[in-house]
């Protein structure tokens, strides 16, 4: 008798047990409500990992699923809808990252198929843009089961855009494919890597608001001490056809220099190219040994942000001409002048949106950005820093 009572009461205490770990886990995986300014609900929601760019963006760094796909059946499996299982990982995830000698080496470098998924929440409906800084090769966006964008080339970053609803689960799918490197090779695209395949960067989500700043253009020429900014700006209107203006500043510690852009005329759904400038003295310059940097500050008040660390700098290039190797001296050689002031994080090549793959990478001189681009390089295409 008292051994059923202890046996009874094991297994009672076994159910209590059973079911307080159910409601952790239940407790664990809840979405908490989003905090002021939030674009994102838990788990996701921290900080965007590249600092330049428009406002009020959120990483997407909570968990997500992978599943490798050697024999390319995800889609006729329906994939692309979520059903798939797979390894939790955070992003950015690039699979057998280590196995890279040998013939899993080879085997590695020729590339597979992977698919990832996460579900996200937002607090309000609306418009959303959700960014993905590089996946490699090719890459196929679904959203809630629905083909969203796609997209080709590795560290060109890209937005998908969506409306999403509030209090609703969505599910984020991505069809990563990077097999044959060969045939990428042919294709143009540079090989001097590993073929590290899948989400080799962050995704982050921000809502679309009724303007947007995309990409800016800096440019500064050096004069007797001061530098002298210039600033393009592609401005584009979501709303009705009305008259925008983007206010600016360089900002440096207690310094402060306003960027002045005039009014501009817009249409619905089109974009302007707006223009400020501004006279910076003593303009601490950017150089390898003292890499100074500014915040460039971007506005549409109450509308659109923008920020980035900028590097003021000038480079001149000289023209071959006839002179001679040995001496230069009498030569008239012609001068131009490049210059680059996003030098910092978050300059980027030519961001494409929506379902258009980007133009693909060659030996040849790159094309001017798109004005659909919607990330700030510098004339000089710079390369991201830390």
């Amino acid at each position: 008798m008292s051994r059923r009572l202890i046996r009874v009461a094991l297994g009672g205490l076994g159910a209590v047990v059973v079911v307080l770990v159910a409601v952790l886990v239940a407790v664990s995986w809840a979405a908490p409500d989003a905090p002021d300014g939030s674009v994102v609900l838990a788990p996701h929601g921290a900080a965007p990992v590249i600092y330049a760019g428009p406002g009020d963006r959120a990483q997407l760094d909570g968990r997500w699923r992978f599943k490798r796909d050697r024999d390319d059946v995800g889609l006729d499996k329906g994939y692309q809808a979520g059903n798939f299982g797979g390894d939790l990982v955070r992003l950015p995830f690039v699979p057998d990252a280590t196995k890279i000698r040998g013939q899993r080496g080879v085997a590695t470098f020729n590339g597979t198929i992977g698919w990832y998924r996460t579900s996200i929440e937002v607090p309000t409906d609306g418009r959303y843009a959700i960014r993905f800084e590089s996946v490699n090769h090719k890459a196929q966006v679904f959203i809630d089961g629905h083909l969203a964008g796609r997209h080709t080339g590795e560290y060109l970053p890209f937005d998908v855009r969506s409306f999403l609803r509030a209090g609703v689960p969505h599910t984020i799918v991505v069809r990563a494919d990077w097999r044959g490197p060969n045939a990428m090779k042919r294709d143009g695209w540079h090989r001097l890597w590993f073929n590290f395949g899948g989400i080799n960067r962050g995704v982050s989500i921000r809502r679309i608001g009724p303007s947007e700043i995309l990409y800016p253009v800096l440019q500064t020429r050096l004069s007797g001490g001061v530098a002298r900014v210039s600033a393009n700006v592609h401005l584009r209107n979501n709303g009705d056809a009305r008259v925008l203006t983007v206010g600016g500043a360089l900002v440096r510690g207690d310094r402060r220099f306003p960027l002045e852009f005039g009014p501009m005329p817009i249409d619905k759904g089109d974009t302007a190219v707006v223009t400020a400038s501004a006279t910076v003295d003593n303009p601490e310059l950017w150089s390898p040994s003292a890499p100074n940097l500014w915040e460039l500050e971007l506005e549409v008040p109450g509308e659109a942000t923008y920020r980035a660390h900028v590097g003021l700098r000038e480079v001149r290039a000289e023209a071959a001409g006839s002179c001679s190797t040995r001496s230069r001296s009498g030569c008239a050689a012609r001068r131009s002048t490049r210059t680059s002031s996003v030098a910092a994080t978050g300059c980027c090549p030519a961001t494409r949106t929506g379902s258009s793959s980007s133009s693909r990478r060659s030996t040849r001189t790159p094309r001017a950005p798109s004005t659909r681009s919607t990330r700030g390089c510098s004339s000089a295409s710079t390369r991201p820093g830390s």
